[in-house]
């Protein structure tokens, strides 16, 4: 467990038209100790290239394909054993973080 990281879980399904922004918000907060969990759950479309491509270009994001589709619980589930932060939290592949989200659920803790 690393002390003051945020671990940000995100399964993910078929949500190639959202997921850029998603990660963007994340990419793009002021809190910047936070690692970001991709868990695609047998995409059908664009998303794993997508999250494979920023997973590239940022160490904080980690990239975990399921080979057989396993569903929400299990894919948070799955996210959480590899998560490596103190702090635990999740999102969904269709929301977006305001810029200083994580600061502010940080600052709470």
């Amino acid at each position: 467990m690393k002390e003051d990281l945020v671990s940000i879980i995100m399964p993910s399904y078929n949500t190639g038209k959202f997921i850029k922004e998603t990660i963007n918000s994340v990419l793009n907060q002021t809190y910047n100790n936070w690692e970001l969990i991709i868990v695609d759950d047998c995409s059908t479309d664009d998303t794993l290239s997508i999250a494979n491509k920023y997973s590239s270009m940022d160490k904080r994001i980690h990239v975990i394909h399921n080979e057989v589709n396993k569903k929400l619980p299990a894919s948070l589930n799955i996210g959480f054993r590899r998560a490596e932060g103190k702090y635990l939290t999740w999102t969904s592949d269709d929301n977006m973080y305001v810029s200083d989200a994580l600061k502010k659920s940080y600052k709470r803790s």
